[in-house]
């Protein structure tokens, strides 16, 4: 006894198929082997494919593609004219399948883990205002976890102190648009090569502040050759004038080699 079909249209190729009549509800594509049954991600732009809500056979580059490059099933047209209609219907896939969703993306961000930050970076820079709402929002949503984190911040200034101090200066400098910067690795090396000492009154065991040469509302630049250490006391009294307290014998050589340094971007120890 033959089986009883019914026939149908693929829904990539456009060509008639005969399909049992089981799977007349479920049968889209003619086949398997269907030269046009390639998925959305993969199709050439010119692949002919048929939009699900206005059944218009479009050009593949006229589907709207996400983050992720996997193509919509609705054309341009169809998501232009409803934008609102479209982003509900997100909203509710991904209220349905929201495991499945956060895997996915997951997966994605781990594989693309440099695309990912740079992406976030630049919509933080765009959207300063909605960062700030947002961490407001979650502060007030979970206040234990706000608790820990201004906790943990605490404890990081407390134990990164010379870190944040350079990621200051690097701030400083940036607002003043002065060119150059410095690591506090290299700081470290700056003041060990002039002997851990004030520059102006060669005291040793006081904090040695940094100091421009050519402050930078002079136009001085912040690489580390334009630094001396001084402490607090010389600092206050050298305020914003142009004095070089370095010793003329070494400040070529000590110039020299923080330039290599800096253009090679190394960090090891330094041999004079």
């Amino acid at each position: 006894m033959a089986k009883r079909t019914v026939t149908k249209l693929c829904e990539r190729c456009h060509r008639p198929f005969e399909v049992p009549c089981a799977r007349k509800d479920t049968a889209r594509y003619c086949s398997k082997k269907c030269p046009a049954a390639v998925n959305h991600r993969a199709a050439s732009p010119d692949t002919i494919f048929k939009c699900t809500e206005c059944g218009v056979p479009v050009r593949a580059a006229n589907f709207p593609r996400s983050r992720t490059g996997r193509r919509a099933r609705r054309c341009g047209a169809c998501a232009g004219r409803e934008p609102d209609a479209y982003k509900a219907a997100m909203r509710r896939h991904y209220e349905a399948n929201k495991e499945t969703v956060k895997e996915r993306s997951r997966a994605w961000a781990k594989a693309n883990e440099a695309k990912n930050k740079a992406r976030q970076q630049q919509w933080r820079t765009a959207n300063p205002e909605r960062v700030r709402a947002s961490r407001v929002a979650a502060q007030e949503r979970d206040p234990e976890w706000a608790a820990k984190e201004r906790a943990r911040g605490k404890i990081y200034r407390q134990t990164h102190k010379e870190q944040l101090r350079a990621t200051g200066h690097r701030a400083r400098a940036r607002r003043m648009q002065a060119e150059g910067s410095w690591t506090k690795t290299e700081w470290d090396a700056l003041c060990a090569f002039y002997g851990n000492r004030c520059l102006g009154c060669l005291k040793t065991g006081v904090r040695l502040h940094v100091d421009h040469v050519v402050p930078l509302r002079k136009g001085g630049t912040n690489y580390i050759w334009n630094l001396q250490p001084l402490c607090h006391s010389c600092n206050s009294r050298k305020h914003v004038s142009t004095i070089d307290f370095r010793d003329p014998s070494t400040r070529g050589k000590a110039e020299q080699i923080f330039r290599r340094r800096n253009m090679r971007k190394t960090l090891e120890p330094i041999s004079i």
